[in-house]
């Protein structure tokens, strides 16, 4: 969570917090108990064991620390500080929708609820993705009306990935399988990655928006050239998400192919807007406005 966003960091401090206690309570407790009884501490455990002792670990410090709830977020407040400014949270249809889904009565079925976490998972993904497919449009039309549309779907992916966390919080302290539990750390994961998507879309938006106010004209060759690389970047992102939602490594290799070609791009892209520059055919401008993207 070192590179997510405040909220994900926040959800990591509590579930360490979580685990923290728990160690230091069962440890006790081992402790004492081994040391009135060796031979138990002597015997050896198997798989099924493990399982049973993890799912009363899970059970027991969910039931004693969810009376004290409220104090595992106020740590978790204290190590991650709040912005002094408060986020504005904007309404939509998305929104509403993802918020609807994420019903608490359906934790009462675990597994509904880490499959309905996961569905929602995928949803942001697809939003993101035709944000970045919106994004490129922009900086290669100079379409103000893209731009904005840009930036308030990345208020909603931003309310979707603050609204997902809370809810993988709560289903992550439910009786969870350890195959479960895997799902819910990796959507964790899932959610912040999207979201860092969502904000690489926001940057192209950004860059549009330049062009726009500065006046800042790119050849024919270079938004040619430009195009390709991002058209690229959005395959990969099409792909990740088809993966992520039928939970297969179909277009693994794609991907890998596709990563390389970009790196080979960029390095081609700069190579020749050093040579037109030269030329005097491009702007340093134009330049700085490629290199961001």
């Amino acid at each position: 969570s070192m590179g997510g966003s405040r909220t994900a960091k926040r959800a990591a401090v509590m579930h360490l917090t979580f685990n923290v206690i728990g160690a230091i309570v069962f440890g006790t407790i081992g402790f004492i108990f081994f040391s009135l009884r060796p031979a138990f501490a002597a015997a050896n455990i198997n798989a099924v064991q493990i399982s049973i002792f993890h799912t009363i670990f899970n059970l027991s410090m969910t039931t004693l620390l969810f009376p004290f709830a409220d104090v595992l977020v106020k740590i978790s407040g204290i190590v991650v500080k709040e912005k002094e400014e408060k986020e504005p949270v904007v309404e939509d249809a998305e929104t509403a929708a993802t918020l609807k889904h994420l019903d608490e009565r359906i934790f009462e079925s675990p597994a509904f609820a880490v499959e309905t976490a996961a569905l929602e998972v995928v949803h942001m993904g697809q939003i993101t993705y035709e944000n970045v497919t919106r994004a490129i449009d922009a900086v290669l039309t100079v379409n103000s009306d893209e731009v904005e549309t840009v930036f308030k779907v990345e208020q909603t992916i931003n309310n979707m990935e603050k609204m997902l966390t809370e809810y993988l919080i709560k289903v992550d302290n439910l009786s969870l399988t350890e195959k479960q539990k895997k799902v819910v750390n990796n959507l964790f994961y899932s959610v912040s990655d999207i979201e860092r998507i969502g904000d690489h879309a926001e940057n192209v938006a950004d860059a549009a928006r330049q062009r726009k106010e500065e006046g800042v004209s790119i050849s024919k060759e270079a938004q040619k050239e430009l195009g390709d690389m991002l058209e690229m970047v959005n395959k990969i992102i099409r792909y990740a998400v088809e993966m992520f939602a039928k939970s297969d490594e179909s277009h693994m290799q794609e991907i890998v192919t596709l990563e390389d070609q970009v790196d080979e791009k960029e390095r081609e892209l700069q190579k020749k807007h050093v040579e037109r520059l030269t030329k005097g055919e491009c702007t340093p401008e134009a330049g700085m406005i490629c290199s961001d993207i």
